[in-house]
């Protein structure tokens, strides 16, 4: 499941209550291609970075409390708590002209007021870099490193409750684009590693999760034909090679407890992108997916992939995307090897002032596990809202509820949270 409750977002009472406060009508904007309402350029509204030797550095730190009605998503052992968030983020931008560098330097701290074993704390630091951006030849360079517990909504997460699971997640990616005339070719190479440490439970046992640690090698490639702003043609390729480090053949991989769920597969789509009017965007892609995993006892996930997508703008102030995808999630859990999920959302953003943006979402997922494992479906429903309260200051909140349906206990639950959080920057 992609999402859990998130930091932020006003829920609409308070919004209300606040609308009184430091607030400006809204007013219709001049409309973007494929631009919500939500994420317009509110200038009155954004921080104004620190530059410091002309770097651009934006120090931000987001503090929050949200309430939960199953922390550990399993309505077999459903446990409802609340805990407080703290969300410090440094970026910095180095722009030479030519060369612009990115730093991200970020950390996450989460405490529960009486479950204490789901306290976590989180790290993650990132680097871009961009040669020639607005020229026919760019080239970008990415490096990233995360630490941090895992989500437990998440279909492949440990359902043992006496154990958070962690990971480090290491990501260097590689990419050029060329444009020629009204045709624009790029590629990317990129390789990301996943190591689960060991964890000592709270009852004092140490668990091993080395089975879960693996390599990703990523190749992707598109080419786009557009000899407008408003429509495109476009091919888009990737092939990926996933390879677990305890697999078939390693001394300690164990054939009757386990599957060796290193695999290879691909994608690829042919698309069409398109303004309709000044109002409505849309843009879909269809092809073929494939995914192949070495170990014969699990079967191959092969069919149709599409990406269809549509923005719009119904008034100046009100935004509706919707999206339906088809595309294979990776799992680390042992029990989910490979997943073909189908997904259909819908956003809905409202611009109640120009500094109040409300939203509502919606999302549906039919999972299909590779191999003998039962399918799941989700549901995701969530209001949220942004309140920004100046440049340096915004309030958000969100209400939310989650579920899966499927037959293994360990993984069906439904789930109500709510929360708001403060962002201040510096």
């Amino acid at each position: 499941m992609s999402v859990r409750p998130r930091p932020g977002f006003l829920t609409l009472a308070t919004a209300g209550a606040l609308a009184g406060y430091g607030t400006t009508p809204a007013a219709a904007q001049q409309d973007v291609q494929n631009q919500s309402v939500a994420d317009r350029s509110r200038p009155d509204y954004t921080p104004e970075p620190i530059y410091v030797g002309g770097i651009a550095i934006e120090p931000t730190v987001v503090a929050g409390v949200q309430a939960d009605n199953n922390i550990y998503a399993r309505d077999d052992l459903k446990r409802g708590d609340a805990l407080a968030t703290l969300e410090p983020r440094v970026r910095a931008t180095l722009d030479t002209g030519m060369l612009q560098t990115t730093f991200d330097v970020r950390s996450f701290h989460a405490r529960y007021f009486s479950t204490a074993e789901e306290n976590t704390d989180g790290f993650s630091a990132a680097g871009l870099a961009v040669y020639g951006d607005v020229t026919d030849t760019r080239v970008e360079g990415y490096l990233e490193y995360t630490n941090r517990s895992e989500d437990r909504s998440r279909i492949d997460s440990l359902t043992d409750t006496l154990v958070r699971g962690r990971y480090e997640r290491s990501i260097a990616r590689l990419g050029v684009r060329q444009r020629f005339g009204f045709l624009s070719l790029s590629g990317s190479a990129g390789v990301r590693r996943l190591d689960y440490p060991s964890v000592t439970d709270s009852n004092g046992v140490l668990q091993d999760y080395s089975n879960r640690n693996q390599t990703n090698w990523t190749l992707s490639g598109e080419a786009n034909y557009s000899r407008s702003g408003q429509s495109s043609f476009f091919v888009v390729g990737q092939y990926n090679r996933r390879l677990y480090d305890i697999r078939l053949g390693d001394p300690e991989f164990d054939r009757i407890t386990d599957f060796d769920r290193s695999a290879h597969g691909y994608r690829l789509e042919v698309g069409y992108a398109r303004q309709i009017t000044s109002l409505l965007y849309l843009k879909a892609q269809v092809g073929i997916l494939r995914f192949d995993f070495d170990d014969p006892l699990l079967p191959t996930i092969s069919g149709p992939a599409f990406d269809l997508s549509a923005l719009w703008n119904v008034t100046p102030l009100t935004s509706i995307q919707g999206s339906l995808r088809r595309s294979i999630d990776e799992s680390v859990g042992p029990d989910n090897a490979g997943i073909a999920r189908t997904e259909l959302s819908v956003t809905v953003d409202h611009e109640l002032l120009r500094n109040l943006i409300l939203s509502a979402d919606g999302r549906f997922a039919d999972l299909s596990p590779a191999g003998d494992f039962s399918p799941s479906t989700e549901y995701d429903a969530r209001l949220s809202a942004r309140y920004l309260v100046d440049r340096n200051w915004s309030i958000d909140g969100f209400a939310q509820y989650l579920a899966r349906d499927t037959e293994s206990a360990s993984r069906n639950f439904n789930a109500v949270s709510a929360g708001v959080a403060v962002s201040y920057a510096f």
